[in-house]
C-alpha cells in the first residue's frame, strides 16, 4: 500500500517536469518567432527605404536629363546668332572654346570619325576637316556661349529663376563646376565640358560640347541612399554649334551702303515702278521707295538694318551700328513711334507704300528691325565668304564674263536676242538665266632663232663638194640657208 503511493508520487513530479519543459520550449520558439518576425519587418522596412531612394535618385537624374536639354536648346540654331560678325571674331571665338589666347596659337589635327559626320553644306574645295583639342584649365570656353547665344533665349528656355543677369559668369560656372547654378544641392551634379572646334573651311567653324563624366544624381530615404551615375558617350552624347559668316549669295540685291555715296546725307537711290526682285534683298541703311504709289514688286523676303551712322569704309566701331527702323518714301522719312512692337512697326512702314507687292506668308514679311550684316572688310575675309558661300575665281584666268542668256536644246548657251525697245526689255521666250563664264589664260609655245651667220655643211674630200650638216637638216625648211658650191659660194 506505501509503495503504491510512492509510485503515484513519482509519476505526478514527472507530469509536471514534462509541463514546464514544453513551458519554456514554447517560450524559447516565441521568442524566436518574435525575433524572426521583428527581423522580417526590418527588412522590409529597409527595402522600401532602399526602393524610395532609388525612385529619389532616378527624379534627380530626370531633372539633370531637362535641365541639360534646356542648355541643348540655348546651343540650337534658333537661339544663336553670328549675324553681325567678322572672320576674325569667329576665329577669336575658335581660340577661347580651345583655351587659346590667339587663333594662330591653336593646333589643329585630323578630326575623328564621330566629328566628321552630318558635314551637310561642306563644299568640294573646303579643305581636309581638322579639330583642336581643348586646353579645360583655360577656362575660357564659356565666352562664346556669352557672346552667341541671343538674349531672348534665355527665358524663353529657362525658368524665371534661371535667367542669367551675368551671362559670362552663368556659362563659365557651367563649364567649370559639377555643383552650379542650375544643380539641385546634394541630390544632383553635372557640368558642361569643351571637346574641341572643328574647322570646316576658313569661315566656317563646328564647336563640340559634352556632359562631365563626373554627372550623377543621389537619393536618400530613411537612412538608405543610392547614386546613379552618367558618363559622356561622344558617339551620341555630344551637342554641337557652328559659327559661320552667312552667305552674301542669299540675297539678289544687297547694299551696304542705301546711297549713291556713302558722304552723301541725302537718299537718292530708290526701290521704282516697275522693278521685280526674284529673291531676298537686305540693305544694312533704310530701304528707299521713290513714292507712295510705288508698285515695286519682291518675291523674297525685304530686310533692313536701319543703321544711321555706318562709316564710308569698313564697319562701325564695336561692330554695332546704332539701327534706327524706318523707310524713305521720296525725300520724307518715316519711323515708328517708340510705344509700337517689331510688328506693329513693321505693318506701319509696310503701309507707307499700300502699291508694292510683297510675297504672301508671315516669314516672308519684310522685316525693318533686321540685324545688320558686315561685309568682309580685307582680302582674307572676302576669300573666306566666297569659299564658305560664293564663287572663288581661279587664278589662272585672263578674264570673267558676265551676261543674260539661253540655253538651246543641245544645252549650249545662246545670247539674247528678243529685245523690246519701247519697254526696254528682253523678252525671251526660254528660260533666261545669269552666267559668269571664266576664260583661262592660253599657253603659247613661241619658238627663237638666230638669223646670224653660221656654217651648216661641210666639205667631202671623196665627192669633192659640200655636205649639209646635222644641224641644217634639223632647221626648218623656210629657215634653212643654201649648201655652198664648189667654190664656196
Amino acid at each position: 500500500m506505501g509503495h503504491m503511493l510512492k509510485s503515484r508520487a513519482t509519476a505526478g513530479a514527472t507530469a509536471i517536469l514534462v509541463v514546464l519543459f514544453t513551458l519554456i520550449l514554447l517560450a524559447a520558439i516565441l521568442v524566436v518567432s518574435s525575433r524572426l518576425s521583428l527581423s522580417s519587418l526590418q527588412t522590409n522596412a529597409d527595402q522600401a527605404s532602399t526602393l524610395e531612394a532609388q525612385y529619389a535618385a532616378e527624379s534627380n537624374m530626370n531633372y539633370a536629363r531637362s535641365v541639360l536639354s534646356d542648355l541643348q536648346g540655348l546651343m540650337g540654331e534658333g537661339s544663336l546668332s553670328a549675324g553681325k560678325t567678322t572672320v576674325s571674331e569667329i576665329r577669336q571665338a575658335v581660340a577661347d572654346f580651345c583655351g587659346r589666347s590667339t587663333f594662330a596659337e591653336v593646333v589643329f589635327t585630323a578630326a575623328p570619325d564621330y566629328m566628321r559626320a552630318d558635314l551637310a553644306g561642306r563644299t568640294a574645295t573646303d579643305p581636309e576637316p581638322t579639330v583642336c583639342t581643348p586646353v579645360l584649365s583655360a577656362g575660357t570656353a564659356g565666352k562664346v556661349l556669352a557672346r552667341y547665344v541671343k538674349p531672348e533665349a534665355y527665358s524663353q528656355l529657362l525658368k524665371a529663376g534661371e535667367v542669367p543677369t551675368d551671362k559670362l559668369a552663368f556659362w563659365n560656372d557651367l563649364f567649370a563646376n559639377y555643383e552650379n547654378t542650375l544643380t539641385q544641392n546634394g541630390k544632383n551634379r553635372f557640368k558642361l565640358e569643351p571637346l574641341g572646334v572643328m574647322k570646316i573651311n576658313d569661315a566656317r567653324y563646328r564647336f563640340f560640347v559634352g556632359v562631365g563624366d563626373g554627372t550623377a544624381s543621389k537619393g536618400t530615404q530613411a537612412g538608405a541612399a543610392r547614386v546613379l551615375s552618367a558618363r559622356n558617350n561622344v558617339q551620341n552624347g555630344i551637342w554641337w554649334f557652328e559659327l559661320q559668316l552667312p552667305s552674301l549669295t542669299k540675297w539678289v540685291l544687297f547694299t551696304n551702303h542705301h546711297r549713291s555715296s556713302s558722304s552723301f546725307t541725302g537718299p537718292d537711290v530708290n526701290f521704282a515702278n516697275g522693278q521685280v526682285f526674284d529673291g531676298d534683298v537686305h540693305t544694312n541703311e533704310k530701304v528707299l521707295f521713290v513714292n507712295s504709289s510705288v508698285n515695286t514688286k519682291f518675291r523674297g523676303k525685304l530686310t533692313s538694318a536701319g543703321c544711321a551712322d555706318l562709316p564710308a569704309q569698313g564697319s562701325p566701331s564695336g561692330g554695332e551700328c546704332l539701327q534706327k527702323a524706318g523707310v524713305y518714301v521720296g525725300s520724307t522719312l518715316y519711323t515708328p513711334t517708340y510705344n509700337m512692337t517689331r510688328q506693329e512697326g513693321n505693318d506701319y512702314l509696310k503701309g507707307r507704300t499700300p502699291n508694292v507687292s510683297w510675297p504672301s506668308g508671315e516669314k516672308l514679311s519684310p522685316d525693318f528691325y533686321a540685324d545688320y550684316v558686315p561685309l568682309p572688310e580685307n582680302a582674307n575675309d572676302q576669300r573666306a565668304s566666297a569659299i564658305s558661300g560664293g564663287l572663288v575665281v581661279p587664278d589662272d584666268i585672263s578674264r570673267v564674263e558676265m551676261m543674260a542668256g539661253t540655253e538651246d536644246s543641245s544645252g549650249q548657251l545662246v545670247a539674247l536676242k528678243t529685245y523690246n525697245a519701247t519697254s526696254k526689255k528682253w523678252e525671251e521666250t526660254a528660260n533666261t538665266y545669269q552666267y559668269i563664264r571664266y576664260y583661262k589664260n592660253e599657253t603659247v609655245q613661241k619658238c627663237s632663232f638666230d638669223f646670224g651667220y653660221s656654217m651648216q655643211d661641210y666639205w667631202n674630200t671623196y665627192y669633192g663638194r659640200y655636205f649639209s650638216n646635222d644641224i641644217w637638216n634639223r632647221t626648218a625648211v623656210d629657215l634653212r640657208g643654201t649648201v655652198r658650191d664648189y667654190y664656196g659660194y
